[in-house]
């Protein structure tokens, strides 16, 4: 008996026969995704598998009819997946069962041939339902290259990135890596900077034409704006590309108009009239609280223990430790390093929030809030001790600093443009009964005012 490879349209097959020669074809599948990449642990989650998945067809030595063994198990690290289904020769379904500890997970399958094949950092499981974001392409500078040579651009938009927690409760990482492609040809060096800008290569080779900029996520989301992009057979003289606009880029390095004073320019090309803001810790960026375990697209974990380079703070799992500690806020959610809130005694981790002023006389701004932490805190404004009124101090391990807000004024120490709000954190290491030793900030009931430049 051997095996001979067959490709049938989308079906990959090996036909097990009599009497062939002695080179034995068995195949292994490839795995290339999950979607979706994230499933709450509460909950039972249906995930498309898609690769490359080689069934078994056996035909029987009598010359009767071929069966086709399609068999696939499926396991996220160490949990076998229920309900797994071959549906063609690229695609296949299952279920995530609930109960698994979040934290990523490769995907390991096993062929109808018993060969396996595993991909890392496939799948998040969530104490809390998942947030999956959209990348929004908006524009690309430079818009034109030559066909001859290789051409370095910036993307400009919304580009999300995802926060993975490890199983074994280790620090969390952000995950930032980014694919995008001009017409079907992928980019090289695709590199993200921050939340509205990536950079990366136009290879040359391309054919002359004018093509659209696809954009994949961490999340594994796409998103593609058309005509973006023109690839001439030449040297490119950039047009620009005001149509629409009143102000901003214009895509070959000038601009289409600026705006006057008390207005900014907006990602659309046109002028509005400038706000204030500043957002409370555990919000999205409208304000609304985020479900736990989600990622703070605003404030950020810049200092502490294994941190290396700022990362997006994590939402608490629970947010009433203890049997019911901490202060509830209806405007904000606790955060932390990581979704279960274990921490390093004695350690600082610094937390930063971001808020621009331009167009407003920093003289002017004033802030107010309350905040609280687990155990004690300092709060600091473009790293100095805030001018203004409350408590910007939380000293010792009583429960006062965390189960009851603290109010605070700003007044002075402000600057022009952007401004950094930070809060040191250190925890006791006190513990709870059956619980880890717990750590986390709240910044809640923030409020921004200012006057306009004139």
């Amino acid at each position: 008996m051997c095996f001979k490879r067959l490709s049938l349209g989308l079906v990959v097959v090996a036909v097990l026969t009599a009497g062939c020669s002695s080179s034995v074809s068995v195949l292994e599948p490839v795995v290339e995704a999950v979607e979706p990449s994230c499933g709450n642990s509460a909950a039972a989650t249906t995930v498309t598998v898609l690769g490359t998945m080689p069934v078994k067809t056996v035909s029987p030595p009598e010359g009767g009819e071929a069966t086709i063994d399609g068999t696939y198990h499926a396991w996220f690290g160490t949990h076998e997946l229920t309900e797994v289904k071959w549906i063609d020769g690229h695609t296949l379904t299952a279920v995530v069962p609930p109960g698994i500890q979040a934290g990523t997970y490769g995907l390991t399958l096993q062929s109808p041939f018993n060969t396996r094949t595993t991909k890392d950092a496939v799948f998040e499981v969530r104490a809390g339902e998942c947030q999956v974001l959209e990348p929004v392409v908006e524009a690309v500078e430079p818009n034109c290259g030559n066909s001859a040579s290789a051409t370095a651009v910036t993307v400009l938009g919304t580009l999300p990135v995802k926060t993975v927690s490890s199983p074994e409760g280790s620090e969390a990482t952000i995950d930032t890596v980014y694919h995008a492609w001009i017409g079907a040809t992928a980019l090289v060096e695709v590199t993200w900077v921050d939340g509205h800008t990536l950079t990366a290569v136009v290879p040359p080779g391309i054919q002359a034409g004018t093509y659209g900029l696809t954009l994949q996520s961490p999340f594994d989301t796409r998103a593609t704006k058309d005509a973006l992009f023109e690839v001439r057979a030449g040297e490119c003289q950039c047009t620009p590309r005001c149509t629409g606009r009143t102000c901003g880029d214009d895509g070959c390095g000038g601009t289409c108009g600026t705006c006057v004073s008390g207005t900014h320019c907006t990602s659309a090309g046109t002028c509005e009239a400038s706000l204030l803001r500043i957002w409370n810790t555990g919000v999205d960026a409208n304000g609304a609280p985020l479900p736990v375990g989600s990622a703070d697209p605003q404030w950020q974990l810049v200092a502490g223990p294994g941190v290396t380079t700022p990362r997006a703070a994590i939402v608490l799992s629970n947010q009433h430790p203890g049997g019911g500690h901490y202060y509830s806020s209806s405007d904000s959610r606790w955060i932390w390093s990581n979704a279960d809130g274990s921490a390093t005694a004695s350690a600082p981790y610094t937390f930063r929030l971001r808020f621009d002023l331009t167009g407003f006389d920093p003289t002017t701004v004033r802030i107010t809030g309350a905040w609280g932490v687990d155990n004690s805190g300092q709060m600091t404004l473009n790293g100095s001790t805030p001018t203004g009124t409350g408590t910007f101090s939380l000293a010792g391990a009583v429960a006062d600093s965390f189960d009851a807000e603290h109010a605070f004024t700003i007044s002075e120490g402000f600057v022009a443009g952007v401004n950094s709000l930070e809060i040191q954190v250190t925890n006791a290491g006190d513990s709870y009964p059956g619980e880890i030793n717990p750590a986390g900030v709240d910044v809640t009931e923030l409020t921004i005012s200012g006057t306009p430049l004139p």
